[in-house]
């Protein structure tokens, strides 16, 4: 699988001791390093916010998501079960998410979350899966939202010629306590879709690949 390479573009708030604070190389103080595709990220104004809606997320002319989590077109995505999208994004922000500077790491995740919440059907079978981690948002939404620092530059994720909504930082100093406090909402949401699995015969193995996904990103809120 090819590295992926995050560039960080016109981010005065993250100096080169935050991208080596990451654990990621950088290269002039402006390239962290993750896996999987070719990222950009790139800085916005001060002003604005990530999306507000739980149902969004969808970046624009985006269909869906491939097994890797990176969009593909409305056609591509026709071919693909939901449980491959949605396990797909899950898995690539506790990639990509766990590369940014800790005061990202949440909303990075919300923003994830919203584009795997924008390929599930809110009803059928996967329904439990829509409403699990629509809550899930709504909670870790409000931890942002608590410890907001609105001195740090919102940030887009682009990835396949799609670009992500807005991710917003929070203050240094809350990151371990807002990190340990979004952990146990990711923890709850996974042990919920564990337990839907039992409920959904016909889908107990994609609850589960789903539920491992959500889990992965418990270790990105680690600080």
């Amino acid at each position: 699988m090819a590295r992926l390479h995050l560039v960080l573009i016109g981010l005065s708030a993250l100096s080169s001791t935050a991208l080596l604070s990451s654990g990621a190389p950088s290269h002039d103080g402006a390239q962290l390093l993750a896996g999987g595709g070719s990222d950009r990220l790139i800085g916005q104004s001060t002003n604005g916010r990530g999306g507000d809606s739980v149902g969004g997320g969808a970046d624009s002319g985006v269909g869906g998501y491939d097994a890797a989590g990176l969009p593909v077109s409305e056609t591509e995505a026709l071919s693909i079960p939901v449980p491959v999208q949605v396990a797909g994004v899950l898995n690539r922000s506790a990639q990509v998410c766990g590369k940014l500077p800790d005061e990202y790491a949440i909303d990075c995740l919300i923003v994830h979350l919203r584009q795997a919440i924008s390929v599930t059907p809110q009803g059928g079978k996967y329904s439990d899966v829509h409403k699990v981690l629509s809550d899930t948002v709504r909670k870790l939404d409000k931890i942002v939202a608590a410890n907001l620092d609105d001195s740090m530059d919102r940030i887009r994720l682009k990835a396949g010629g799609a670009t992500t909504e807005r991710m917003r930082a929070i203050r240094p100093e809350t990151v371990r306590r807002a990190n340990a406090e979004a952990a146990k909402i990711v923890a709850e949401a996974e042990t919920i879709l564990l337990r839907s699995a039992s409920q959904h015969a016909g889908a107990r193995l994609d609850y589960v690949r789903i539920a491992e996904a959500v889990g992965s990103n418990k270790l990105l809120l680690r600080s």
